[in-house]
C-alpha cells in the first residue's frame, strides 16, 4: 500500500489493476481481514466463555452434590424429610439451565444445612428415646416369638442363652409403657414449642406412638383373655377331677350299701354314664353330688326296710347250704368208714 501511494504521488494518477484502483482493493482486503480476525477472536472468546461456564457449572455441581449429600446425611440420621425444593433433579436442572448465581445457590445450600443441623439438634432428646423405644419393640417382638416356641425349654444347644435373653427382654418390655408415655409427653411439648408436627421418616411420631399403644393394649387384652381362658379350663378340669373323685367315692358307698343289702343299684348311676356326664362338662357338680346323696339316702332307707327279711334270708341261705352239704354227705357210701376226716363228718350230724 505504501509503494502504491508513492507511485500515485509520483505519477499523479491512480494505480489501476484490471480497471480497479489497487489501493481500494488493498483497503477492502485489509478491512475484510480485520473483520475475519475479529470474528475469530470473538469465536475464541465465546469458546473460552463456554469452557469457563461449563467448568463453573461442573465445580458448582460438585459442590452442590457434596452439600446435598451432607444435608441428606443429616436428615437421614435425624429421620427428617429434606426440603423438596432442594431435590437432586431440581438442583441439577437449575445448574444445567445456567440461569443461576453459584454464590446464591451455594449460600442457599449452606443455609439449608445450617437449618437442618439446628432441627436435628432440637430433636436429639426425642430421637434418643425413639431409638430406645425401637430397640425395646424389637426385644418385645423377639420375646413374643420366643414365648410361642413350644420347645424353648428343651435342653438344646443355646437354650440357656435364649432363656437369659428372654429374662433381659422381659425387663426391657416391662419398661415400655413408661418409656412410651415419656416419649409422647416430650413429643407434645416439642410440637407446642415449634408449632408443627414432629415427623419421623415423614410420619407424625405421635400418631406412631398412639397406634403402637393401641395395638399393645389390644395384645395385652388378648393375652389376658387367653390367660383367663386357660385359667377357666384349668379350674374346669380341677372341678371335673374333684367331682370325679367325690362321685366315685359316693358311687363306691352306694355300691357297698346295695351289695350288703343285695339290691340292684339305679342304672342311671352306672360308672360309665356318670363318667360320661363329667367328661362332657355339661353338668352342675352340686346337682350331681346331690343326686348321688339322694341315691345313697334312698339306698340306706331301702336297705333298712329290708333288714328283718335279710336276716331271715341269711339264715335261710345258711340252712340251705347245710341242707346241700347233708345231701352230698348222705350220698357218700364211705361216710361211715374210719377214714381221716370221717369222724368230724359224723360229728357234724
Amino acid at each position: 500500500m505504501e509503494k502504491t501511494r508513492s507511485w500515485e504521488e509520483e505519477y499523479g494518477f491512480p494505480f489501476l489493476y484490471d480497471g480497479v484502483r489497487l489501493l481500494d482493493m488493498l483497503e477492502e482486503y485489509s478491512l475484510v481481514r480485520q473483520e475475519k480476525e475479529e470474528e475469530k477472536r470473538r469465536a475464541r472468546a465465546e469458546v473460552e466463555v463456554e469452557r469457563l461456564d461449563a467448568l463453573k457449572a461442573s465445580k458448582t455441581r460438585e459442590l452442590v452434590i457434596k452439600k446435598k449429600e451432607e444435608l441428606d446425611e443429616i436428615c437421614r440420621q435425624a429421620h427428617m424429610d429434606a426440603d423438596p425444593s432442594i431435590e437432586n433433579e431440581k438442583i441439577m436442572a437449575i445448574i444445567d439451565s445456567g440461569m443461576f448465581d453459584p454464590s446464591e445457590l451455594l449460600a442457599s445450600m449452606d443455609l439449608q444445612i445450617s437449618k437442618a443441623k439446628e432441627d436435628a439438634l432440637s430433636r436429639t432428646d426425642i430421637m434418643e428415646k425413639v431409638e430406645k423405644w425401637m430397640s425395646a419393640c424389637e426385644e418385645e417382638s423377639w420375646l413374643e416369638d420366643y414365648s410361642r416356641d413350644q420347645n424353648r425349654y428343651n435342653a438344646t444347644r443355646g437354650a440357656h442363652l435364649n432363656l437369659k435373653q428372654a429374662e433381659r427382654a422381659r425387663v426391657t418390655v416391662n419398661k415400655l409403657p413408661a418409656l412410651v408415655d415419656s416419649l409422647m409427653a416430650k413429643t407434645r411439648s416439642w410440637e407446642e414449642e415449634y408449632g408443627f408436627p414432629f415427623l419421623y421418616d415423614g410420619v407424625r411420631l405421635l400418631d406412631m406412638l398412639e397406634e403402637y399403644s393401641l395395638v399393645r393394649q389390644e395384645k395385652e387384652e388378648e393375652k389376658r383373655r387367653a390367660r383367663a381362658e386357660v385359667e377357666v379350663e384349668r379350674l374346669d378340669a380341677l372341678k371335673a377331677s374333684k367331682t370325679r373323685e367325690l362321685v366315685i367315692k359316693k358311687k363306691e358307698e352306694l355300691d357297698e350299701i346295695c351289695r350288703q343289702a343285695h339290691m340292684d343299684a339305679d342304672p342311671s348311676t352306672e360308672n360309665e354314664k356318670i363318667m360320661a356326664i363329667i367328661d362332657s362338662g355339661m353338668f352342675d357338680p352340686s346337682e350331681l353330688l346331690a343326686s348321688m346323696d339322694l341315691q345313697i339316702s334312698k339306698a340306706k332307707e331301702d336297705a333298712l326296710s329290708r333288714t328283718d327279711i335279710m336276716e331271715k334270708v341269711e339264715k335261710w341261705m345258711s340252712a340251705y347250704e347245710e341242707e346241700s352239704w347233708l345231701e352230698d354227705y348222705s350220698r357218700d357210701q364211705n361216710r361211715y368208714n374210719a377214714t381221716r376226716g370221717g369222724r368230724p363228718f359224723f360229728w357234724q350230724l
